[in-house]
């Protein structure tokens, strides 16, 4: 059976080098030609923000500068690329941002892999069986279930999972297996049926799939950056799919492991079940990036969320003996989940470059 690896989520952080001028006046950008920019109201996070679009009306690109944090680089740039581009060789926005705004790669933010499939008997069968707790996944504890009720032919009530997921809210790694079929043909009110997604559509057809049945199994990494695959950190060359694929199987061969559940106490010893059929080479395991040698302990970087959040609250900065408390607590709690190289990572400097700035601005 055919089954199609792609990419469906990419965004990432860049560095713009900016000129004197927008640095005392504000960033400007650029449209290049064949496209239009338009403003819009900026985020929480940022701002500006600018979408992209083509000639003809098509989103390529959303773009997110001056961040209102001031632990974030007043030059830094977030990108998103549209969905659609994602299913053809969108390495063309490598080149296309150079005409926006010259620039240097900072990160990889969020990156989407999936998996599309028309399901066999034996694979209808692990989804039936995830659903009702036959099978399950190995050391998922928490997720989330989206079901139909239908009735069968004994007139007892059946539910019918379209969507299940894995993975708690502070996990940077969550799993999704549901029917993409469902999400990509709508229902309007009138009842008539229409493809909102056209491009997947097309892109099953010229895959030999089935559209009216195809669902997907997909992963999605948030702090890519933080993260190491085969000895190198995750970059933006991870959106050719020589990359992309293996990364996917990969990460399918070792966080997607499904079994039997059997009731032995030892779970390593319940049977483990087929689902997807992975490739047989060496398989390779997505580590968090280890800082000076050391394994990081990236369970605790909630901790390290948490207090960033408390030292941004008004009541916080204005109150010197409580900033200096939660800096306390910040740092302890770096240097004991050994989380340096998370914290640059991800706020783009050292921990005392950062309390160094921000005793600067709020004292």
């Amino acid at each position: 059976y055919p089954m199609i690896v792609n990419i469906d989520w990419f965004s990432f952080s860049v560095l713009l080098a900016l000129s004197d001028e927008e640095k005392a006046h504000g960033i400007s950008l650029s449209c290049p030609d064949g496209y239009q920019m338009v403003e819009y109201s900026g985020t929480n996070l940022y701002k500006n923000r600018y979408i992209l679009y083509t000639q003809y009306g098509d989103k390529v690109l959303t773009l997110l500068t001056t961040p209102h944090s001031k632990i974030i680089k007043p030059e830094s740039m977030f990108v998103e690329v549209a969905n659609r581009w994602l299913y053809c060789d969108f390495s063309f926005v490598v080149t296309l941002l150079q005409q926006i705004h010259s620039y240097s790669f900072q990160s990889l933010s969020r990156l989407d892999i999936c998996c599309d499939f028309n399901p066999s008997v034996s694979q209808w069968d692990v989804i039936e069986g995830l659903q009702d707790s036959r099978y399950y996944v190995t050391g998922k504890r928490e997720g989330s279930m989206f079901f139909t009720i239908s009735t069968a032919d004994n007139l007892r009530l059946k539910r019918n999972a379209h969507c299940m997921s894995w993975g708690s809210k502070s996990t940077n790694i969550k799993w999704k297996l549901y029917n993409k079929t469902l999400e990509v043909c709508e229902v309007a009110p009138d009842g008539k049926r229409y493809i909102n997604k056209p491009y997947i559509w097309q892109m099953w057809l010229d895959n030999q799939l089935d559209p009216q049945q195809v669902w997907r199994l997909e992963v999605s990494i948030m702090g890519a950056a933080s993260y190491k695959w085969r000895g190198e950190h995750l970059t933006w060359d991870v959106m050719q799919q020589h990359k992309f694929t293996p990364l996917f199987w990969d990460l399918t061969a070792y966080r997607f492991l499904v079994r039997a559940n059997e009731g032995h106490k030892n779970r390593g010893h319940d049977t483990i079940v087929s689902f997807l059929d992975i490739p047989a080479t060496d398989h390779y395991r997505l580590r968090p990036a280890d800082p000076k040698g050391d394994r990081p302990h990236i369970d605790h970087a909630v901790s390290v969320r948490a207090a960033m959040k408390e030292l941004e609250r008004p009541e916080v900065k204005c109150y010197r003996r409580m900033s200096d408390a939660w800096l306390q607590v910040l740092t302890d709690t770096v240097e004991a989940g050994r989380l340096q190289q998370f914290f640059y990572n991800n706020y783009g400097m050292s921990l005392q470059q950062f309390k160094q700035q921000y005793y600067e601005i709020n004292n």
